[in-house]
């Protein structure tokens, strides 16, 4: 990928564990992790490892930490992505749609409260593309739709 985030922000495959960091980046850590939004910082936080992004009471998002790179990739693309980071990921989420809702807005609103604070990038379930924040708040255009365009593919082929 040739547009990379600004290089001072870290990829936020596993959860953190802070007590391994070195000083200097438990604290870059921390200062990043406490601008996101409340709740977003809350379950990132926790001690767990999944949590459910709800609204009034209805969950839209499933979210894990992930780290099974192999599975979910192949080597091009694992390559692709260790080249455009510099390395391997430190941490990734992975967040599965509900299936009662389209989920757009809550998948947007969590992918750029993420990317907002952390380098890395978004890989929606419709395109091989690795998306940046720039790319997903101004609507490109890959293969003809924009990032999680779940309304668009679906009248696509059907």
């Amino acid at each position: 990928m040739e547009k990379v985030l600004n290089k001072h922000y870290v990829y936020v495959s596993k959860k953190v564990e802070i007590e391994k960091l070195s000083e200097e980046q438990r604290q870059d850590y921390l200062v990043r992790i406490n601008k996101l939004s409340d709740d977003v910082r809350q379950r990132f936080l926790s001690d767990t490892d999944q949590w459910n992004m709800e609204n009034d009471g209805d969950t839209y998002l499933y979210i894990t930490f992930y780290d099974d790179f192999d599975f979910e990739f192949e080597p091009e693309e694992i390559e692709s992505l260790k080249v455009s980071l510099g390395k391997m990921p430190d941490v990734s989420v992975i967040a599965h749609i509900s299936g009662r809702h389209s989920g757009t807005l809550q998948v947007h609103y969590f992918v750029s409260s993420l990317l907002s604070v952390f380098r890395g990038y978004a890989k929606d379930e419709y395109t091989d593309h690795l998306w940046i924040l720039d790319e997903i708040i101004n609507n490109v255009l890959v293969e003809g739709h924009c990032f999680f365009d779940y309304n668009g593919w679906y009248l696509q082929h059907n």
